[in-house]
């Protein structure tokens, strides 16, 4: 007699089902894992060591490039003037220095070819031939292991190689600290005061101090230093004005406002000294059309 056709078991059911579930998901995972693999692996058998310097124009650029660039084109102006060489670094610390219009020019190896053009600006005191503080010139320089090497920039290495002194007026050999503030220049007319003489000598600068409203004002009225700091830019800036075109003496005294706004919001005689020397700079750099708005 036939046994009876046994029902089948929900229990091992359940579990061929669940089997075959773990094993699509093992594919699926060797799949997902082996295209993340591939993805991440370079191709053309290229090294898995990336350089330090992005093979693009953003790869010429940055604060590591800016940095090396000035330290190298500062060392080759140097290497004119050997007994300069503790000023150069003095200065090179304190000069301010951007890349524009940066551009990857080709590769050699692991080598980035890079040109640019780089502006310096030079720390209150020190100018280029014909007293320029802002300097800009082409350069065309190697990226590599982190290295900047720099092929071409005989503008910039030139301007620098010219560098100077300057309180406004004259200029001098930078000297063993070229950042120190030189002596302001007097009036001829200001003698030193006797010190015998209980009267000391009055500022006498080119407005009537008997209006002086503002901070900067009262400083150059209580000392003759300043006050012929002030005679002296004064006189420039009327010089300027009576010889430009109109456009440059309308940059002449929107320029003056702003030298004014400085002047009056300096805490010290000092920093009016650098603000009064500074802005004869500028009325110079207006007059040679040299001047460029400060960024």
């Amino acid at each position: 007699m036939d046994q009876p056709a046994k029902p089948p078991n929900p229990n091992r059911t359940t579990w061929i089902l669940l089997a075959g579930f773990g094993a699509l998901l093992l594919v699926l995972l060797f799949f997902s894992l082996r295209n993340v693999v591939n993805e991440d692996r370079l191709e053309d058998g290229a090294a898995t060591s990336l350089p330090d310097f992005e093979g693009s124009a953003s790869g010429c650029s940055g604060n590591r490039v800016v940095a090396g660039l000035k330290s190298a084109l500062f060392a080759e102006a140097a290497a004119a003037r050997p007994t300069d060489a503790a000023a150069f670094q003095q200065i090179a610390a304190a000069a301010v220095a951007r890349i524009e219009n940066a551009a990857l020019e080709g590769e050699d190896g692991e080598a980035l070819q890079c040109s640019a053009s780089l502006a310096i600006d030079l720390p209150p005191g020190i100018v280029s031939a014909g007293g320029r503080r802002n300097l800009m010139g082409n350069v065309d320089y190697s990226l590599a292991g982190g290295e900047v090497t720099v092929r071409s920039a005989a503008g910039l290495i030139g301007a620098l190689s010219a560098l100077e002194r300057s309180n406004g007026a004259v200029t001098q050999p930078l000297g063993a600290d070229p950042l120190a503030q030189p002596e302001p220049e007097l009036d001829p007319a200001i003698e030193p005061g006797d010190p015998l003489d209980p009267e000391p000598v009055a500022a006498q600068p080119s407005f009537n101090c008997a209006n002086a409203r503002t901070p900067g004002e009262r400083a150059v009225c209580s000392d003759p230093a300043l006050a012929a700091l002030d005679r002296q830019m004064a006189s420039q800036y009327q010089r300027a004005v009576s010889g430009s075109s109109p456009d440059r003496q309308a940059l002449l005294r929107q320029t003056r406002d702003r030298f004014l706004s400085f002047r009056d919001s300096c805490g010290s005689d000092a920093c009016v000294a650098d603000t009064y020397r500074g802005r004869m700079r500028e009325i110079s750099d207006i007059v040679a059309g040299r001047w460029q708005p400060p960024r």
